[in-house]
């Protein structure tokens, strides 16, 4: 139920799997900073692991929650929120609870030879922005879940749910998107 504020990004270390979970009876206990990362998964020379098992992490800058940049995100409750990018996949990110919110930014950014997996939890984004965008020879997998695009300025022209380039590949089993403008957009291969 405590707050522990970051004072620069914190890097999950090599071999490692860290786990964030808040044990108290509110389940609300915060990790909030405000660098260009709250979290960096990983280093280009090593490898780390991350469960979310409950609490929120929260960037209170313009910049970005967590950074998939190697091993395993695995999110099984719990909230991710931040302005940017609020979880920016380089590797892999699965998702089986919880919820992801782009205050004004994405909500999942996935980058080239990444892969995601959408099992349940919410994917959110409050901005004219996109709930998941997916760039580059990457793929992704939607079980369930729900992915969301509200915002609405008067002219119904705000971010679409999903968006997919470049060589991407999305599998939708089931879930639901919603989205102001469009839901599904890009030239990925959507099935």
């Amino acid at each position: 139920g405590y707050t522990l504020t970051l004072g620069a990004k914190y890097i999950i270390p090599s071999n490692a799997t860290f786990t964030i979970e808040d044990t108290s009876s509110t389940g609300e206990g915060t990790i909030t900073g405000s660098g260009t990362w709250l979290i960096q998964q990983g280093t280009s020379t090593t490898t780390g692991n991350t469960i979310l098992e409950s609490g929120k992490l929260i960037n209170t800058s313009n910049y970005y929650g967590v950074r998939v940049l190697t091993g395993t995100l695995t999110m099984n409750g719990g909230e991710i929120n931040s302005n940017g990018f609020t979880v920016y996949d380089e590797s892999e990110f699965v998702m089986n609870g919880g919820k992801v919110l782009g205050r004004t930014g994405l909500g999942l950014q996935v980058m080239d030879n990444a892969t995601f997996e959408l099992n349940d939890g919410i994917i959110e984004t409050d901005g004219d922005n996109v709930g998941i965008n997916m760039h580059g020879n990457c793929s992704g997998v939607i079980n369930g879940g729900e992915v969301i695009a509200l915002y609405d300025n008067g002219n119904e022209d705000g971010g679409a749910a999903i968006t997919a380039f470049k060589n991407t590949t999305l599998t939708i089993n089931g879930g639901t998107l919603h989205s102001v403008a469009n839901t599904l957009s890009g030239n990925g291969s959507i099935s």
